[in-house]
């Protein structure tokens, strides 16, 4: 279960995420009404990360919703699709 996260936030999940259970997801979404959920299909749990559309998305999402506020930079392994570092 997600907390109330007190800012816009955006979860892209694939439906065919075999790691993660898009069910799972849904129901967190749910329970926050802060949280934007983008369904993908056919991704799966790594190869979203490197989808250019998806990629765009999230861009786009944190360029109408940052307002130039600073934020934590995460550096992601592409053939690892995890995040390996946050600073």
């Amino acid at each position: 279960m997600l907390p109330e996260i007190p800012g816009p936030a955006l979860i892209i999940h694939d439906k065919c995420d075999d790691i993660s259970a898009f069910e799972d997801t849904q129901d967190a979404v749910r329970a926050c009404s802060t949280v934007r959920l983008h369904t993908t299909t056919w991704l799966g749990h790594k190869h979203i990360l490197t989808e250019d559309t998806v990629v765009d998305l999230a861009l786009a999402f944190l360029e109408v919703h940052l307002d130039n506020q600073p934020f934590k930079e995460m550096t992601f392994d592409k053939t690892m699709g995890e995040s390996i570092s946050v600073q």
